[in-house]
């Protein structure tokens, strides 16, 4: 009865309409009934898929308990020659790996084995760089012949050939919090390398000559790694072709770097954390829609941000951090050297299998093979005055309080075990999220050692270190990511779609 009166007093309220907001179905929000916030002139913008000229591809999906693809070139080598040898029992090939010999729905293991023995054997080209999820490139050995992969995605591996760059992203965005919006690679990569599934946008088009016929050996097309193509198209749809010519560019087709300018445009906006929480909820429902520069120069501006994201995103590139590349930082790269820095408490010797060994916690087997996050060790504390200092970050004129809009406030160390650990990797680093993964402490999960089955080497200690400093450099560009998404949505080009 209390609760009655409570309502029917609550009609009488003079500001009834102030506790709720208008909700508008419509096919752009898939008619949900959940309120949304867009910038103004958000649902006028060009959505993602709309600018290429073929559909999207999911990525390959191996739902074989991680069998196909290994952290390690040589293990994976290793596995699958293994497995295409009719000498080693069927039986043996679980000590490999179990997710060989473990039958799934539409997978009979030793059928599927028996198969592939008779009609193919391993071979070197199906060696595979391939993204895992952000910052984790693994080795895959990709077999289209049978099922060998739930999903091997030949539409995907018809594009990817030496030399062609991916734009990924997903339908909707269902993880808060979200990260950056989109992702990019030169290799193949996993359905989920964003969460959920991620697809992708080819930035060039092989043209139907240049495809291999010889499919029965599962060969990836395009040629072994280093080889030259047939030519190749940009993949824009007419439309885009159309805006391009507006400003001025009519042959998109004369090489990559004219291809990829509306792609470079679109990581640039979609790491502009203005962009990202302006528009969270129409990333969330729908593909990304991207607002297009009405001129020449403000896309080639965008399109070079783009490709400064690009060299902070691929671990294959030089990291090198100047004054082109990140203006808030001194010159020098050495200026980095004070974050992540492999540490152990003072006097302590290192040895390489204790120290070096994953044991804090950060991730565990879970059913099916799959890897569950664990909680870790990270102790946040305030910046040293020499890694302030060394970062050239500035100090509070009274208290000597670090303060870092960019890189926040304060920072952590991150434990790989309980005496060695990474030093000052600031928090907004450390909490950095593409896609719905928060990158270091993602790929930290599949590294713990009972899952790994030994320490860490040296590179993939340093690596974490690397890692740390490109995702610092791409929190450093964000006052011009944002400074530019702002200026393109002021001045729009009115997409016809």
């Amino acid at each position: 009865m209390e609760r009655r009166a409570r309502l029917l007093e609550s009609l009488n309220a003079k500001d009834f309409d102030v506790h709720y907001r208008l909700a508008t179905p419509r096919a752009e929000n898939r008619f949900s009934f959940r309120p949304g916030d867009v910038a103004q002139g958000y649902h006028a913008w060009v959505k993602l898929n709309e600018i290429a000229s073929t559909d999207s591809l999911l990525g390959l999906n191996d739902n074989r308990m991680q069998a196909t693809h290994d952290i390690s070139k040589a293990e994976i080598s290793r596995r699958m020659k293994a497995y295409y040898d009719p000498a080693i029992p069927f039986e043996d090939i679980a000590a490999l790996h179990v997710g060989l010999t473990t039958n799934a729905a539409s997978f009979n293991a030793r059928d599927t084995r028996a198969r592939l023995q008779t009609e193919v054997t391993f071979k070197e080209d199906n060696l595979r760089p391939f993204w895992f999820k952000p910052f984790d490139l693994r080795w895959a050995y990709v077999e289209r012949i049978g099922n060998l992969w739930n999903r091997s995605r030949p539409e995907l591996l018809q594009q990817a050939w030496p030399g062609n760059e991916f734009l990924l992203s997903r339908r909707h965005a269902p993880k808060a919090p979200d990260g950056a919006a989109c992702f990019f690679s030169r290799h193949i990569a996993d359905q989920h390398v964003m969460h959920t599934d991620a697809y992708f946008i080819p930035i060039r088009l092989l043209s139907p000559a240049a495809k291999s016929t010889d499919d029965r050996q599962g060969r990836l097309l395009g040629g072994r790694q280093g080889e030259p193509v047939a030519a190749a198209t940009a993949n824009l749809s007419s439309r885009a072709r159309e805006y391009l010519n507006a400003l001025g560019i009519s042959n998109p087709d004369i090489d990559a770097q004219t291809a990829g300018l509306i792609w470079m445009h679109a990581l640039s906006i979609g790491y502009s954390p203005a962009y990202i929480s302006e528009n969270a909820d129409g990333i969330r429902q729908d593909w990304p829609r991207i607002p297009l520069p009405d001129s020449k120069e403000a896309l080639l501006a965008s399109a070079a941000l783009g490709h400064q994201i690009v060299a902070l995103l691929d671990t294959e590139t030089r990291f090198d951090v100047g004054p082109g590349l990140a203006p808030a930082w001194p010159t020098q790269a050495s200026a980095l050297q004070k974050i992540a820095a492999f540490t152990l408490p003072k006097g302590t010797t290192l040895d390489e299998a204790k120290h070096f060994a994953a044991t804090a916690g950060w991730g565990h087997a879970g059913q099916g093979g799959v890897t569950m996050p664990g909680k870790g060790k990270i102790v946040e504390r305030d910046y040293t005055a020499e890694e302030s200092v060394a970062a050239g970050l500035p100090r509070h004129p009274k208290n000597g309080d670090v303060k870092s809009p960019l890189l926040g406030d304060r920072t952590c160390d991150v434990y790989l075990n309980d005496v060695a650990y990474w030093s000052n990797i600031p928090l907004r680093v450390w909490e950095y999220t593409i896609g719905g993964y928060q990158v270091i402490k993602k790929w930290l999960s599949y590294r713990e050692e009972k899952l790994l089955g030994r320490p860490l080497a040296k590179d993939e200690i340093r690596y974490v270190q690397e890692m740390a400093r490109r995702i610092a450099a791409i929190l450093l560009l964000e006052p011009a990511l944002d400074t530019n998404y702002q200026n393109v949505k002021a001045h729009t080009f009115p997409w016809k779609g």
